[in-house]
């Protein structure tokens, strides 16, 4: 298949460098199939500036195993994210708190919004509603879902279309059935309007928090069997533009905290997406077409990167070769991530990455990295 495409990943490094750095978050992404990859701009300090992305671009030349490109975060001074975008960036990534201050700051939002063809990423949830559930729900893991419950991303999609409507727009993690219905009926009649969708809320119900605790803790959390059907209805009829991990490492010393708001969301994904989407295609949860597409071509359409995503003349020669009955159980302590945990261990899947090819060079072949980086820093070209 065509070298996999994840335009939601986190990359760490900077600050962070002790959950993940460019190193080891590219080669675990070679070592689960994917050559392309678009990293989240919340480092520490977020890439929200010129300043930062060129620092971004500096620290991952000498270190990437795949090409990675970069979302921009919200600046204090919109001006500053706008001047980064146009500086390669992919799109400006918008969380709840900047969605938030958005709908209170008439003249930071009329700067942003300004610009006709500027593209937002933007997680939908609202915080409003999450800290009255706080205020009423006992703060711990196993009640996640009901903290960040589904009329939390109803009301953050809402507040989303509200303030972005006419813009170019692209809803991250998108995980409940509520919020996708609301999604579906805006998306018939406005083209500018898609959304992700991640493997583990494709995978996985809530009561994986029971079972793994913090460890399977994720924003927005992981929701009940029929969110996730309605999904994977969503996905078979080719209606979500990109399955993305939304790879996002910690230490295992904070996944374990005991304290709910000290406990950070997510966890890696990039190891174990392809077995786990395979597992399902396998059991005709999902179609193998509509996957693939969402894993390579849909995506990189989408968010405009060229020549990657599929198999053709003067494509890429990105390639993953799977061994697509393979079965194995997953075991985080192998991982390339720095990130040794998973609310998927120990589960049985089927395919198993054999050998991935990046422009045409062997980089990934039977459980090893074979080269030195040679992924490149992607540029996105923009008409602002």
């Amino acid at each position: 298949m065509p070298g996999l495409v994840d335009v939601h990943v986190h990359l760490r490094d900077f600050e962070q460098s002790y959950k993940e750095d460019f190193s080891s978050g590219t080669k675990a992404a070679i070592a689960g199939g994917y050559t392309t990859l678009l990293a989240m701009p919340n480092t520490k300090p977020p890439i929200s500036s010129i300043e930062m992305l060129q620092s971004a671009k500096e620290r991952a030349q000498e270190k990437i195993f795949c090409d990675v490109g970069f979302h921009i975060g919200l600046n204090e001074n919109p001006v500053n994210s706008i001047k980064a975008l146009r500086e390669g960036g992919f799109s400006i990534k918008l969380y709840p708190e900047d969605i938030r201050l958005l709908s209170k700051d008439e003249k930071k939002k009329k700067i942003l919004t300004n610009e006709e063809e500027i593209f937002f990423t933007v997680h939908c949830e609202d915080l409003e509603r999450i800290e009255a559930n706080k205020a009423k729900i006992e703060n711990k893991v196993e009640n996640h879902s009901r903290i960040r419950d589904e009329i939390a991303e109803l009301n953050g999609v809402e507040l989303c279309l509200k303030l972005l409507k006419s813009k170019n727009l692209h809803v991250v993690h998108l995980s409940s059935d509520l919020a996708l219905r609301r999604l579906l009926s805006e998306s018939e009649f406005n083209k500018k309007l898609t959304f992700e969708v991640t493997v583990h809320h494709l995978s996985l119900t809530n009561k994986k928090v029971e079972e793994f605790k913090g460890i399977a803790k994720t924003n927005p959390p992981l929701r009940s069997e029929k969110d996730i059907l309605a999904l994977r209805k969503a996905l078979n009829e080719g209606k979500v533009t990109a399955i993305v991990t939304d790879h996002a490492p910690h230490s295992t010393e904070e996944k374990k905290s005991e304290e709910y708001d000290l406990i950070p969301p997510g966890f890696p994904g990039l190891e174990t997406a392809l077995p786990v989407l395979l597992k399902l295609v396998k059991s005709g949860e999902i179609s193998l077409k509509e996957t693939i597409l969402a894993l390579t071509l849909k995506p990189s359409k989408r968010f405009g990167i060229p020549n990657v995503g599929e198999i053709k003349l003067n494509s890429f020669a990105n390639l993953t070769i799977v061994r697509q009955n393979e079965r194995w159980r997953i075991k985080a302590s192998n991982f390339f991530s720095k990130a040794k945990f998973s609310p998927f261990e120990d589960m049985e899947v089927v395919g198993k990455v054999r050998t991935v090819f990046l422009r045409g060079e062997k980089v990934f072949e039977e459980g090893s990295v074979l080269s030195s980086p040679k992924g490149k820093v992607m540029i996105k070209t923009w008409n602002l």
